[in-house]
């Protein structure tokens, strides 16, 4: 036992401080830094006037596919930043060959969920609830009553939310912030997001699907 006032030996602290390089990040820890490329993408549609949700799909400790939602860009609907990323995933990279997890800002809708399951992702993880709109839930109820649980692309990804959701909340208060007509649906909607889980006001759905009726010129 070393006596106080004792030198450590070096060759000890090397190793200790390689061990600490090397030691496997954790699935958290894994989730916070995926997430984060995400919320870089979200913030990169903010900066366009786009809704800022992000999406990234990750294989093996690499992203083969980011986007974000790009409805006022593209004038269409079905370009959620979910959808985009897969896509691109699936361009790149048979995700069959790896587990595949998808990070995104937001509760992915039914349509990103179901997309998320014929390309056989692992998990899906996110950040900020959608209670308008979000299809998490539908998961589990899903594996509940499903049939042919043998075939992957009949499961629906476990989904898992609450990662940097304050970081996914603030971006969305930004972009309320930057639309404040009382008469704008988006951006009713997208307050719906911001406030606190449990109050939003019951205009909530309603304004959710005047948001997604049309895409916005």
């Amino acid at each position: 036992m070393a006596e106080p006032g004792d030198q450590p030996d070096p060759e000890v602290v090397a190793a200790e401080e390689v061990a600490l390089v090397d030691r496997p990040l954790s699935l958290v820890d894994h989730d916070h830094r995926w997430m984060g490329e995400a919320l870089a993408m979200a913030e990169k549609a903010l900066a366009i006037g786009e809704l800022p949700i992000g999406a990234v799909v990750v294989v093996d400790g690499r992203v083969v596919g980011r986007a974000f939602t790009q409805e006022a860009t593209q004038g269409r609907l079905l370009v959620h930043a979910e959808l985009l990323a897969l896509d691109q995933a699936d361009r790149m990279i048979s995700v069959r060959k790896g587990p595949a997890v998808l990070y995104t800002t937001l509760e992915p809708c039914l349509m990103c969920l179901g997309a998320a399951s014929v390309a056989v992702i692992k998990r899906v993880v996110f950040a900020l609830d959608s209670e308008g709109d979000g299809a998490g839930e539908l998961s589990r109820l899903w594996d509940e009553h499903r049939s042919g649980g043998d075939i992957p692309h009949l499961r629906l990804p476990p989904v898992e939310g609450g990662v940097r959701a304050e970081e996914s909340r603030e971006l969305f208060a930004r972009f309320v912030a930057g639309r404040p007509s009382p008469a704008d649906p988006l951006a009713r909607w997208a307050a719906t997001l911001v406030v606190a889980a449990g109050d939003v006001s019951a205009g909530g759905d309603e304004a959710e699907c005047e948001a997604h009726a049309e895409p916005e010129a």
